[in-house]
């Protein structure tokens, strides 16, 4: 049994919809966490299997906040060393937990 063409749509509508989380991080600080597609995630694990240098946190961090977290989707090296690494790395570990389950 098929699905017809509108329902087929319909779905692929609702999976892809835009879904976030907040993360309060403090009193004066919270971050809109993106759900993730499935094929997002994928890409992104395959783009950090890429980054070379294991020692460099930041390099690590970035493609995860800039995917997953809504408004760092252009943020910089600079921009980052604003923020708390252990903040950075709650937000990152939020990012990837969200996206695996949604």
């Amino acid at each position: 049994m098929s699905t017809p063409p509108n329902a087929a749509t319909s779905i692929i509508a609702a999976l892809s919809r835009t879904k976030t989380k907040s993360l309060k991080l403090d009193d004066s600080l919270t971050v809109q966490i993106k759900c993730l597609s499935l094929g997002a995630l994928e890409k992104l694990q395959e783009d950090l299997k890429l980054i070379k240098d294991e020692e460099d946190q930041l390099a690590q961090l970035m493609p995860i906040l800039r995917a997953g977290v809504q408004g760092l989707e252009e943020v910089t090296r600079e921009d980052m060393r604003a923020f708390l690494l252990d903040d950075l790395k709650l937000i990152a570990d939020e990012v990837m937990n969200v996206g695996k389950s949604s």
